[in-house]
């Protein structure tokens, strides 16, 4: 599994080896062999084919069924670019057993999305097909193996539907381009210099897609689509006996290749050159610099390999604290920085690193990276970095490990893949703690530098810079970037100096408050609890996800009561403090406290409501409570915190108008808030508003009392322990005045309103319908308005996907809000080839008339209803989604037993219903419609 490096995590060339047994409890040579997890059942039919069969209980009643074949678009012919990829599309139109769209429509029957439990998708040696499907149904969970089935073997690439297919990828390709698909063009032939990789990208060519011959697509299929490259992964509640024999009844039919092609594994050729990318384009919005260093990685499966995966972890993390802590210098070389493996192919791995600079800063920016990489090569880590790496990892692999037992049965089912695929080794959880208790407490920093000395190696390095095209930004020469390589090689380094102790992030405890009145909702298992500062605290106990707590807060006010004068101060207000460090300490000082804590805490003061949101385990709940405490009564604003963010707003403001999506949001913005001064776009000009002082009066104002608080805590909450903590540091902040919402007279426009927005160089459109007005909507209302939109959807994407071919994908978002009156809004969104925007916008406009003039056949209904069933089932088991919807209640002031009525608002929705929904919110006097084409040539 290798949780700590997945991304390093790289193949041998043949299928992993049989599971070898689990060593005695003694640590294990190093050269002994790491297991198979003993809970994952692994086997291979006479046919070739092998299966991975693993039982695990989150979600209840689900199970992800996976067909994995080793094959993607590296073993593609000349005349089939793009076509492994494109057989995978074509799984989901027409097989053996579910002709054209019928499969999509069978498994939406059921409750599944397209997309959420039905996807796939392709890689340059991996094509990944995902079901998650309920296991309480034995008729459906037998079909899922049906439809596996057919994936691998059954595929029936009708000619119409190839045809219809051809123009979603292309749409699909489309949408890809832009400046990061021409530096995709430049860039990954360097990576895969030399390689059969450089021209096989899966998206394929505009050429090909358009005009591949059909039988191109079968012989892909044929070839590469067989017993001997694939595997079924099957994780979930389930009998793994049953699992087994549905495995052999419908696989084990599947023939045997005789004179199969092979399977080869291509390899990238070493290069001791530099090799050297500069990409300056019009559409690039910020400078960025980077560095590859590519080497062999083919996994070993013993026990040393596992502890050199750990050598890496401590390493990058010190690598990465060196990073960070020079972003936040007085005259920071980079705005971002940081380090980290990679996988290129099944064979080959790499190092790199990259950084954010500002548009004159690239040669700086790239000497940074290239020094910390030599100084970490050659002058090692210090063991304070390896004590603190080690407290960091230690911690987050025992939380992985207290969380084992809620763990989705996705996250399992990728690690089998990676397992299958990659060769990544797979002990197990509980066998991968232990190595990693005993091994890091092994660890020096001597053993740690000598690892770095030969893992930084200089070998196959790929320098590479990406900046804006534009009046008075110079992209530097690949003779400049070579001579900065030279500079970084033969100038001095100096070694780290030893970093500061951790310190108390409490310097005095507070008076405590006291819990003053407890109510109950039983029906929803809330305990309601009044402290004596009046703040309101909701704690729901569960045991969805062991050791974790979410918790929330928020109260009335939010940006809609900050004077104008102080809007940009206001806005800007968190993230200077959040840059400065929290009470006495600063960011460093911060960092090194929080290390092995496994919390977050982050505030926000959004347009009527200020608050927090944030996680912790229940050990570090305290300290996560602690934080808020100091977010109320010390926030700390640093003066080089506020430079440090103005020069990362004013990097990203340079460009920003050079990503044609930027200039069509800010249109649509526009129009839409009439104007408004507080909803325009921010420039550099803007910036010359931020103020250190008005922000840190802003924040302090906004938190000025918890009184008008409500504290929202779901999880592993043991209410007896909570008691004490909450006494402590929430009932002990100040009361404050309550406030009331505030209106900053901000107002969507009303009426019929069309725009077309010329930006960007590719030939690509981008279309956004709006919908909206005032809505007195109750619970019901709101359950009706979202699944109008929810099939809205589905016919949109039935019409302007599956039978026109004219976009990849489409989107129908619904939403609601009281404040600062009640309203709504219904968008739909898509992206499409210029000359086929009217035709799409007609079709869009035929779906909606028909959704408002007739009742739709029953069958949308029953789809929306059992997909709603389905996902309510899950998300009633998840921690997040009970903290949301009680925050999401009591704002908006409503009764939360409303959530116990769910099933009756689901089950009262039928065609008449919806149709009266589409006539409400789907008004043609109110809706307004953007359109972004291209530039017009000069």
């Amino acid at each position: 599994m290798i949780r700590l490096l997945p991304l390093l995590a790289c193949a041998c060339v043949h299928a992993p080896p049989e599971p070898a047994p689990a060593p005695a409890d003694e640590l294990p040579a190093l050269s002994d062999p790491l297991p198979l997890d003993a809970s994952v059942r692994g086997g291979k039919l006479d046919n070739g084919l092998r299966y991975f069969i693993e039982t695990n209980r989150e979600p209840d009643d689900r199970a992800a069924l996976w067909l994995v074949v080793r094959a993607g678009s590296v073993l593609e012919d000349d005349d089939q670019l793009g076509l492994a990829h494109f057989t995978e599309h074509m799984a989901f139109n027409g097989s053996e057993h579910f002709a054209h769209n019928e499969l999509v429509e069978y498994l939406e029957a059921a409750g599944m999305s397209f997309g959420a439990h039905l996807n796939a998708y392709t890689g340059y040696d991996r094509t990944v097909y995902q079901l998650l499907v309920p296991t309480d149904d034995p008729e459906l969970f037998d079909e899922a193996f049906l439809v596996l089935r057919d994936w691998a073997g059954g595929l029936s690439f009708d000619p119409e539907e190839i045809e219809k297919e051809r123009g979603v990828v292309m749409e699909e390709w489309r949408q890809g381009r832009g400046a990061a698909g021409r530096l995709d063009d430049q860039l990954t032939p360097m990576i895969f210099h030399g390689s059969r990789y450089a021209d096989r990208r899966p998206i394929g060519t505009e050429q090909s897609v358009a005009g591949f011959e059909h039988d191109a697509a079968r012989r892909f299929y044929q070839d590469w689509y067989r017993p001997d490259l694939m595997a079924v992964v099957a994780v979930g509640d389930f009998d793994p006996d049953a699992v087994q024999a549905l495995i052999q009844d419908n696989f084990a039919s599947l023939p045997a290749r005789e004179a199969a092609r092979e399977r080869t594994w291509p390899e990238i050729p070493a290069h001791e050159q530099t090799l050297v990318s500069v990409f300056a384009d019009p559409e690039i919005t910020a400078a960025r610099v980077g560095v590859m260093l590519k080497r062999d990685a083919v996994h070993r499966y013993h026990h040393g390999y596992y502890r050199e995966l750990l050598m890496q972890g401590v390493l990058l993390h010190a690598m990465n604290h060196r990073l960070s802590k020079l972003t936040r210098s007085d005259d920071p070389p980079c705005l971002a920085a940081g380090v980290g493996p990679a996988r290129l192919t099944p064979t080959e791995g790499a190092f790199g690193g990259s950084c954010s600079v500002e548009a004159g800063g690239v040669e700086r920016g790239l000497a940074t990276l290239l020094t910390e990489i030599r100084r970490a090569r050659e002058l090692g880590v210090t063991q304070a970095e390896v004590d603190w790496a080690r407290t960091d990892m230690l911690a987050s692999y025992e939380l992985s490990l207290a969380r084992l037992e809620t763990t989705d049965s996705r996250t399992h089912a990728q690690e089998l893949v990676r397992y299958y695929t990659e060769g990544e080794p797979m002990p197990g959880l509980a066998y991968e703690v232990e190595l990693a208790r005993r091994y890091l407490a092994q660890l020096q920093a001597a053993e740690v530098s000598a690892f770095a000395a030969g893992w930084l190696a200089d070998s196959g390095r790929l320098l590479r810079v990406e900046l804006p095209q534009r009046e008075g930004v110079e992209p530097p020469s690949v003779e400049s970037l070579l001579a900065v390589e030279q500079a970084v090689a033969s100038a001095a380094l100096t070694p780290l100096e030893a970093g500061e102790e951790a310190l108390a992030l409490v310097q005095q405890l507070p008076e405590p408050g006291a819990v003053v009145e407890r109510s109950s909702v039983e029906p929803l298992g809330v305990q309601i609890w009044t402290l004596s500062n009046g703040a309101t605290l909701w704690i729901k106990p569960t045991d969805f996800q062991q050791d974790e707590v979410i918790f929330n807060a928020f109260s009335p006010g939010g940006m809609a009561l900050v004077p104008d004068q102080d809007f940009i101060p206001a806005s800007t207000a968190i993230a200077i403090a959040q840059r400065s460090g929290l009470g006495a300490l600063d960011l460093d000082q911060l960092m090194k406290t929080l290390a092995g804590r496994q919390l977050s805490v982050n505030p926000f003061i959004a347009q009527h409501f200020e608050g927090l949101g944030g996680a912790a385990t229940p050990r570090d709940l305290q300290m996560a409570l602690q934080m808020v405490h100091l977010l109320f009564t010390q926030p700390r604003f640093g003066a080089d915190a506020l430079e440090l963010e103005r020069r990362q707003r004013v990097r990203s403001l340079e460009g920003r108008l050079s990503d044609p999506d930027a200039v069509f949001s800010d249109a649509y913005n526009a129009l839409m808030w009439q104007d408004h001064p507080r909803h325009r776009p921010w420039t550099v000009q803007t910036l010359e508003s931020m103020d250190l002082a008005a922000s840190e009066a802003s924040l302090r104002e906004r938190f000025a009392g918890a009184g008008d608080f409500t504290f929202v805590f779901v999880g592993s909450v043991d209410l007896e322990a909570l008691e004490p903590l909450v006494s402590t540091w929430l009932a002990s902040l100040p009361g404050g005045e309550r406030e009331t919402h505030g209106d900053d007279g901000s107002r969507r426009v009303t009426g019929v309103h069309e725009q077309t927005v010329r930006a960007g160089l590719d030939a690509r459109a981008r279309q956004r319908i709006t919908w909206h007005g005032p809505f007195e909507g109750s619970w019901l209302e709101r359950a009706q308005l979202m699944a109008m939109a929810d099939i809205l959807e589905v016919r949109l994407r039935e019409e302007l996907r599956e039978e026109r071919g004219g976009t990849y994908g489409v989107s129908v978002s619904s939403d609601s809000w009281q404040l600062p009156e009640p309203g709504y809004r219904v968008t739909v969104g898509f992206r499409c080839d210029p000359e086929r925007v009217e035709e799409l916008q007609e079709a869009v406009d035929q779906v909606v008339q028909q959704l408002r003039d007739q009742p739709l056949d029953s069958g949308y209904v029953e789809r929306e209803q059992a997909k709603n069933r389905l996902a309510r089932e899950t998300s009633l088991e998840e921690n997040r989604f009970w903290a949301g919807a009680f925050a999401g209640l009591l704002q908006r002031g409503e009764d939360p037993l409303a959530l116990l009525s769910w099933d009756e608002r689901n089950d009262s929705l039928d065609s008449i219903i919806i149709q009266g929904a589409a006539r409400r919110y789907l008004d043609p006097e109110q809706v307004v419609r953007f359109v972004l084409l291209p530039a017009e040539e000069e």
